[in-house]
């Protein structure tokens, strides 16, 4: 709601203004949909290469099913995002047409919030887009140290795509 901003809306608020000075005041809403879309791109990974993963795990555990379900979910969000950026950047620069999905990612972009297609791949969340990317990230991080290093000491249920199926493992 209202009320004082969170840390990352002020984050996302400056950069706004770092924008529109940037741009003398005049950026238009595409060229600021193009920055965000770059943005986000920029700080997207690699995918996970799951049968690789799979391989060296040989029979793996039931906290270890739980993980290969996890890196899907996930690598099924990332390449959504990217395909969805990258045809997005097309559609800005006239190449292909403006689909509906298209347009309510631009807008999405545009005022800051978590692009509808981009939610429904991802646990449920009211976080605005700033704060989601860092909340990405944070997932991210944590899959990466599970795959690297084994199962976490302790599991930050809310980076889980679906946490209720790793407290049943």
């Amino acid at each position: 709601g209202m009320g004082v901003p969170s840390p990352s809306q002020v984050v996302l608020l400056q950069e706004l203004a770092h924008w529109n000075r940037l741009g003398g005041g005049g950026m238009s809403r595409d060229e600021h949909i193009a920055n965000v879309a770059d943005g986000v791109a920029e700080q997207l990974p690699e995918i996970f290469d799951i049968v690789l993963i799979r391989k060296g795990m040989g029979v793996p555990s039931p906290s270890q099913v739980v993980l290969l379900q996890e890196l899907a979910h996930w690598n099924r969000l990332v390449e959504h995002m990217a395909s969805s950026l990258a045809e997005l950047k097309r559609a800005l620069a006239g190449e292909v047409g403006m689909s509906n999905e298209l347009d309510e990612l631009a807008s999405a972009l545009f005022n800051g919030q978590l692009p509808p297609s981009w939610r429904k791949r991802a646990p449920a969340t009211e976080k605005n887009l700033g704060a989601w990317m860092n909340h990405f990230n944070r997932r991210l991080k944590q899959y990466k140290g599970w795959v690297d290093d084994g199962e976490p000491m302790a599991m930050w249920l809310s980076g889980l795509h679906i946490p209720a199926t790793y407290l049943a493992a």
